[in-house]
């Protein structure tokens, strides 16, 4: 969900979205349950390998 949120407020990469995530993190936890830290770049890298 937050790879998506990042994507549509212009994040172009893996680190952009971490950076993105990490800034946002006190707002978007409002709307969204973050049981764990935002992840990190290479995490998301590793996830989006498979599509």
């Amino acid at each position: 969900m937050l790879s998506l949120w990042d994507t549509i407020c212009s994040a172009e990469n893996d680190m952009e979205m971490e950076n993105y995530s990490d800034q946002k993190q006190e707002f978007l936890s409002n709307f969204l349950e973050l049981a764990n830290e935002i992840l990190s770049q290479h995490t998301i890298n590793r996830v989006f390998r498979f599509f």
